[in-house]
């Protein structure tokens, strides 16, 4: 039953990010939701790892700063769980992010500031299957390619 216990109708999020206030605040967001809650914390991406073996974690939301040199965007981002699917915060709007991102199996992008409006949404697409990428991260993309990259195609990129 998609990630819950049979008698729990919620469905548990893993947060990754070494900043703490941002850490509390989207807690707080994620518990007003009636049937979602934060599963597992981490400051990195190598705590998150063991935390996301957790096979009653559903999602994923990371920091674009939990990637390193030596902890780098791969495919899958959660080999423990390589069917977890992940929402990535960012402060750029780099398309060769957006690409990287979406290369390694992330399924959601949303900007730092705009996550009170777009972390919800965001959340309920990815889980419902579907990819989420902000607005603001799609601002100045041809309308061909932001349609490739709603649709997880990446051959009408190279414009």
């Amino acid at each position: 039953m998609g990630g819950t216990s049979q008698g729990d109708p919620t469905r548990r999020v893993l947060i990754v990010t070494g900043h703490h206030t941002l850490r509390v605040s989207l807690k707080d967001l994620i518990n007003l939701e009636s049937d979602l809650t934060v599963g597992g914390e981490a400051e990195n991406l190598t705590e998150a790892r063991r935390l996301s073996g957790d096979d009653h974690m559903v999602l994923a939301i990371v920091d674009h700063l939990a990637f390193t040199d030596r902890e780098p965007l791969r495919k899958p981002v959660f080999p423990e769980n390589p069917h977890m699917p992940v929402i990535l915060m960012t402060l750029d709007n780099e398309l060769d992010q957006l690409k990287r991102a979406l290369a390694a199996g992330v399924r959601g992008c949303v900007t730092k500031q705009d996550l009170a409006e777009e972390l919800i949404p965001a959340v309920r697409n990815v889980l419902n299957g579907q990819r989420y990428i902000s607005r603001e991260l799609l601002v100045g993309i041809p309308a061909r390619v932001r349609a490739a990259i709603l649709d997880g195609e990446t051959t009408e990129w190279n414009e």
